[in-house]
């Protein structure tokens, strides 16, 4: 096992990517907000018509109450067009960047774990 339990177990869930919407990385521990950008669906082949490729793009946030500290952060979560658009594809472990990240479709989340 690697990384939050937590993101493991939302990373298990499989949603419907729709351009626009909500999804989250999740690295190690933490979990960072992001929007869904482009679908790729396999052209050709026995596989024609699966999904390929999804591609989110970072969403900025801000704290507007509590704290990110003692995990009581509420977030609002701001699209940011020029934000750098990251690539996950299907593997065993689920949808990965090539960095690793994974990818939870249907929610926009942040968590920043104050343990590391």
């Amino acid at each position: 096992m690697y990384g939050s339990v937590v993101n493991r177990i939302l990373e298990s869930d499989e949603g419907t990517p729709e351009v626009g919407g909500p999804a989250t990385i999740t690295h190690y521990s933490d979990r960072s907000p992001a929007t869904v950008v482009k679908v790729v669906h396999t052209r050709t082949g026995p596989n024609a018509g699966n999904l390929r490729e999804i591609h989110v793009r970072d969403d900025d946030w801000k704290v507007t109450s509590g704290s990110e500290h003692d995990g009581s952060a509420q977030y609002e979560y701001i699209d940011q067009p020029d934000a750098p658009v990251t690539v996950f594809r299907r593997t065993r472990k689920g949808w990965r960047s090539s960095a690793g990240s994974g990818l939870v479709l249907g929610i926009r989340e942040r968590y920043y774990d104050p343990h590391f």
